[in-house]
């Protein structure tokens, strides 16, 4: 699998692995992938069936104890045969803790499977 360089991002991308679902904002067409990272900026979504670059989507993630999902709208910036960068936009206040609670679940995840194992 490749991915893009980080270099040049302006937000630190946070590993995880967390289901997400897209849509090209038709609710009737929706795909599933997997965030492996993430940040306030966009994310990398492993997925068979990625969007062409330049496509307005919209991703839903489901934050651990909120009681609904978020939805974070983006633009395709890159795909390759594992999946597709995605440009975050109009991330703010709401958007940002989603993505926050995400990666803070996925951290407390790996501690405790690490705390199983080791």
């Amino acid at each position: 699998m490749t991915k893009r360089p980080t270099a040049g991002r302006r937000h630190h991308r946070f590993p995880l692995r967390n289901v997400v679902e897209f849509t090209r904002w038709d609710p009737k067409n929706n795909v599933f992938g997997f965030a492996t990272d993430i940040s306030v900026g966009g994310a990398f979504v492993e997925t068979a069936f990625p969007a062409e670059p330049g496509s307005q989507i919209v991703v839903r993630v489901w934050p651990p104890g909120w009681p609904s999902e978020m939805l974070l709208a983006g633009t395709v910036r890159w795909g390759s045969g594992a999946g597709m960068g995605v440009e975050f936009t109009g991330v703010g206040p709401r958007e940002a803790l989603a993505i926050h609670a995400l990666v803070v679940a996925h951290r407390a995840q790996v501690r405790e499977r690490a705390k199983l194992t080791g």
